[in-house]
């Protein structure tokens, strides 16, 4: 089995910990607005539960190449230093997340083992916050 590469950094957002229970239930997007200095690049977006005491589980996670936000049949051109606004889809998920608990969406460029990172040298730059990124979630309410 190959040894992991060097790990690259990633960016995460965690959301403040919810009053109550809430269950995860189909599909989830993340709405990702993303630079590269390369002319590509891996988008890895993964979803965590986070427990009080910060040890974290996986949800779910999804991927893309920032040449198929368009589509998959025509590749787009990736300028450097260009943003772009783009949906990674994240496999659909069914996970009751608890009280007291928070939820993360953390973006890389990669996700080893999940997937092979074959991006080009370069950093990937996330807009946060009001009229950046955000994680779109179909929720089946509280318990």
């Amino acid at each position: 089995m190959p040894s992991a590469p060097a790990r690259r950094p990633v960016r995460g957002a965690r959301a403040r910990p919810f009053s109550r229970d809430l269950v995860l239930a189909g599909d989830l997007t993340a709405d990702l607005e993303v630079s590269t200095t390369a002319a590509g690049g891996n988008l890895a977006a993964v979803v965590e539960d986070v427990a009080p005491d910060g040890t974290a589980s996986r949800i779910t996670s999804g991927w893309l190449k920032l040449s198929h936000r368009d589509g998959h049949t025509e590749l787009s051109p990736v300028r450097p230093g260009a943003w772009y606004r783009t949906a990674v889809h994240v496999w659909p998920t069914h996970y009751r997340l608890a009280a007291g608990h928070t939820l993360r969406l953390t973006v890389s460029s990669d996700d080893y083992p999940e997937i092979d990172s074959d991006a080009p040298a370069g950093t990937v730059s996330v807009r946060v916050g009001a009229g950046g990124s955000a994680l779109r979630m179909t929720t089946l309410g509280s318990h």
